[in-house]
């Protein structure tokens, strides 16, 4: 409840002219069937929320997306968003729909970038003045990723989608500066690394920096998780290898240790990064082994 109770301050601020002085405090109700509530928390605090309820057979409605203001730009909406996308498709459905208000430029361009396009407001929505409404087919094919080789023109969202995807895998806040990161990048990553992109309808959407013999990052953009792109960047970097691929990776970054073992890494060492202090696991994968 702590979550709605901020988010609904903060829907306050941005459209005082639509709040009744006398109005209740949100409330959740009972979460209906084909429907869920999510939460997400980090060091056990609840720091994002959304959920999906049915509208009919067909098509359910995205509600209650809030971040809480400390913990937004780590790709938290994105995966929360994802999920639901997860369930309303194990759910049956076949279209989502949502809403949010034309005063949140940040949350449309998040909309429009995870493949919701514009509709007429519908429903409760209609009436609303300040109701900006999206939907998403579910049924249809999803895009298959363009790869190709980087091009300068996408260093910023390139250097945005690897902190963001860093802090949600590895579940920490990364302090330092972006302008240091991508100075990094620079200097560091492109002299050593053939640098390829992934992108669906000419959004990144993920990218991998490699060498013959090792991959120095491999990065897929939050919520576009298990559509393809990781693995297509991956199998990219295979076949370009000398027959074999090192790479590192935070033990506590499960979802990537899952990743690199399903395709044929295994694990050869176990170690401690200082800078970030956390354990490390380093990856080998060989051709001769027959890992996929």
């Amino acid at each position: 409840m702590a979550l709605l109770r901020q988010a609904a301050t903060e829907a306050r601020a941005l459209y005082p002219e639509l709040v009744r002085p006398n109005a209740s405090p949100p409330t959740n109700t009972p979460t209906p069937d084909r429907g869920v509530y999510l939460v997400a928390f980090v060091d056990g605090a609840g720091v994002a929320c959304g959920a999906l309820r049915p509208i009919d057979g067909e098509i359910a409605e995205v509600r209650r997306m809030f971040v809480l203001r400390d913990s937004r730009r780590r790709g938290l909406a994105r995966a929360i968003l994802g999920a639901l996308e997860e369930h309303a498709r194990s759910f049956g459905f076949s279209r989502l729909r949502l809403e949010t208000g034309n005063r949140q430029a940040a949350t449309i361009v998040l909309y429009e970038s995870c493949g919701f396009e514009r509709i007429a407001p519908f429903g409760e929505h209609a009436i609303d003045p300040t109701s900006v409404c999206f939907e998403k087919r579910l049924d249809a094919p999803s895009p298959r990723p363009i790869l190709t080789d980087y091009d300068a023109s996408y260093l910023e969202p390139l250097v945005r989608l690897w902190r963001e995807a860093f802090e949600f895998g590895v579940g920490i806040t990364d302090p330092h500066p972006l302008s240091e990161q991508r100075d990094y990048f620079v200097a560091k990553v492109l002299p050593g690394h053939r640098v390829t992109l992934a992108l669906l309808s000419g959004r990144l959407a993920g990218f991998v920096a490699a060498s013959a013999e090792s991959v120095a990052q491999l990065h897929v953009q939050v919520g576009l998780h298990r559509r393809g792109i990781g693995s297509a960047l991956l199998a990219l970097a295979k076949e370009r290898s000398s027959g074999s691929l090192w790479l590192y990776t935070f033990a506590r970054n499960a979802r990537a240790c899952r990743f690199y073992e399903k395709h044929g890494f295994v694990v050869v060492g176990r170690g401690f990064e200082p800078d970030w202090q956390l354990e490390d696991v380093k990856y080998l994968w060989s051709a001769e082994s027959g890992g996929a």
